[in-house]
C-alpha cells in the first residue's frame, strides 16, 4: 500500500521522459495527493527546492510545482505500477 513519502516514476504523455512523483498525503478514503518534481527554471515555483542527491532520481536543481498537484486513487497508482506504466522509485523521500 502507498504511504506518504513514497515515490514513483511515470512517463510523460509522449513517452519521452519519466517524471518523479511523490505521495504527499497519507491515504484518505482511498485517495492521496501527489506532486511531481521538475527541473528548476527561472520562473519556477520555488517553495520547495531540491538539489542533486536529495533523491537518487534528482540529478540537478529541481522544484515541486504545486500547481500540478493531483488527487488520485491509491488503486490507480498501484494498478499503474502493476501494469508497468509506473515504477516505484524508492520507498520514501
Amino acid at each position: 500500500m502507498l504511504t506518504c513519502g513514497d515515490t514513483f516514476l511515470i512517463e510523460d504523455e509522449e513517452g519521452l521522459d519519466s517524471h518523479l512523483w511523490i505521495v504527499l498525503t497519507p491515504p484518505n478514503e482511498g485517495e492521496v495527493v501527489i506532486v511531481s518534481v521538475t527541473t528548476e527554471r527561472r520562473k519556477s515555483e520555488k517553495l520547495v527546492r531540491l538539489k542533486k542527491g536529495d533523491h537518487p532520481f534528482i540529478t540537478h536543481d529541481s522544484v515541486i510545482p504545486y500547481s500540478y498537484a493531483k488527487v488520485v486513487t491509491v488503486e490507480s497508482i498501484e494498478t499503474a505500477i502493476k501494469n508497468g506504466v509506473a515504477k516505484k522509485a524508492r520507498t520514501s523521500v
